[in-house]
């Protein structure tokens, strides 16, 4: 995984990742991320360069938002690539980072989309 900084001011930065989002390169990001937010109160991670991403990741996105939270900044998530929708439809999370999302036409299918709730998990279905 690879992080580059793509744009910046005083307060906010844009990061672009490219790579695998898994649990090999969750340890060395979450100190990259942490530093990032004592730096900048705003975040904002265009996600259209990872190809892969596991709960691991899924969980640093979370840490990120709780922490940047905490210190009265804000993380946004752009340009959001398949297995990261993949991943925060499975999880129901689509509506937690409150972000706008772009859904292929030909993948709305296979996502339910669910804010909040993923439908598999809910009872009856």
């Amino acid at each position: 995984m690879e992080i580059r900084e793509i744009k910046q001011d005083k307060e906010n930065i844009l990061l672009g990742l490219h790579g695998e989002f898994t649990i090999r390169h969750v340890a060395r990001l979450k100190g990259e991320f942490l530093s990032y937010a004592e730096q900048y109160k705003g975040i904002a991670l265009d996600l259209s360069g990872v190809s892969e991403i596991d709960s691991a990741g899924f969980q640093l996105l979370l840490l990120l938002k709780k922490y940047l939270t905490k210190l009265h900044g804000r993380l946004r998530l752009i340009n959001h690539s398949l297995p990261v929708l993949k991943i925060l439809d499975l999880y129901g999370a689509i509506g937690i980072f409150g972000d706008k999302i772009k859904v292929p036409a030909d993948e709305k299918k296979n996502l339910s989309l669910a804010y909040g709730v993923n439908r598999d998990l809910r009872f009856g279905a």
